[in-house]
């Protein structure tokens, strides 16, 4: 077997840098492929789509011991708090650059939708095509560093599971966007759910902090909870 290693090197919200070194098996990369590639539900629906990340999450979760491996030792060495652990963990996700994630070619007369259109358009575009569901799933997209929204809301809902917050999943047809939601004590924008509040967390702009939400997506009353980390 062979390692697909990463150095990284970003910072989070106040400046401070972190740096390591990941891996993930090839062989890991290849099954958690395979396993997507034979999941027979259809993801059309929003129930059908999801059961496929959660069955993507199910798979991967204990796949990822390069990445907890990583952030454990930046944890040893940095004496964060609770909030400042989370943050270290979203804006390393942030600060790798947007590749959107296609279940066809990544020809933009293939697509109705005109944003992506559009930005299959533009000439640095970086896409990864041919992928079903157009997502890729946690181990994927830490063997390849390809990933858009909901990618990468789907690899941070299961990082921070791992590590034991309270988070959520948000999905949103009207918005076609994937965000997360932590229960911690930051202010701003806020998904409510029973007597607590997840707060919204952009997972594909590097320095967008929680709470933090654009007004064109921001009506709670188009966001649904895909995953829950806690009952």
């Amino acid at each position: 077997d062979t390692l697909i290693t990463y150095f990284r090197s970003w910072e989070d919200y106040s400046g401070q840098t972190y740096e390591g070194r990941f891996w993930v098996r090839k062989s890991t990369y290849d099954s958690a492929h395979r396993y997507k590639q034979r999941l027979p539900e259809p993801a059309n629906t929003p129930e059908g789509y999801d059961k496929v990340i959660f069955l993507l999450k199910e798979h991967d979760k204990l796949h990822l011991i390069g990445l907890y491996q990583m952030f454990d030792s930046i944890r040893a060495v940095q004496d964060l708090s609770r909030e400042g652990f989370a943050e270290m963990i979203v804006s390393f996700v942030q600060d790798i650059p947007y590749t959107l994630i296609l279940p066809d070619d990544c020809n933009p007369a293939l697509y109705n939708d005109r944003n992506i259109r559009e930005f299959l358009s533009n000439p640095g575009a970086r896409c990864g095509g041919n992928e079903k569901y157009g997502i890729n799933s946690p181990v994927e997209f830490m063997a390849t560093l390809q990933g858009d929204c909901d990618t990468r809301t789907l690899l941070l809902y299961t990082l921070l599971a791992h590590y034991e917050y309270d988070v959520v999943l948000l999905s949103s047809e009207v918005y076609n966007h994937s965000l997360i939601g932590i229960n911690l004590s930051y202010s701003g924008n806020a998904f409510p759910l029973g007597n607590q509040r997840y707060v919204f967390w952009e997972t594909t702009a590097p320095g967008a902090r929680p709470g933090m939400l654009p007004k064109e997506i921001s009506d709670v009353r188009h966001w649904r909870v895909s995953l829950k980390s806690k009952i």
